[in-house]
């Protein structure tokens, strides 16, 4: 169950490989948004769930669905820093 810290840009980016499971928690602003797609499919051109770190919020598998995890930052400008854990069940 590797924990690591991780950078969310604004571009969209895969940060979670379909069928493993995940905890992703934000350290700091801005909101992120995460979406799922299909395994191996293009970054998603959904808006996405809003995780807002001000909030205390983390999102999960169980709560986000199957298939691959990807993240955006929702501030163009702006990179935000989050802990991500993951593991094949």
């Amino acid at each position: 169950m590797p924990t690591t810290n991780i950078l969310i840009t604004p571009e969209a980016t895969k940060i979670v490989a379909a069928g493993d499971e995940f905890l992703l928690t934000l350290d700091t602003r801005p909101l992120v948004r995460l979406a799922t797609v299909a395994q191996g499919g293009a970054a998603p051109t959904v808006r996405g769930h809003r995780l807002n770190p001000a909030m205390g919020e983390s999102l999960n598998r169980a709560l986000l669905g199957p298939g691959d995890v990807w993240a955006w930052s929702d501030d163009l400008e702006s990179s935000t820093a989050a802990t991500l854990t993951t593991w094949t069940p």
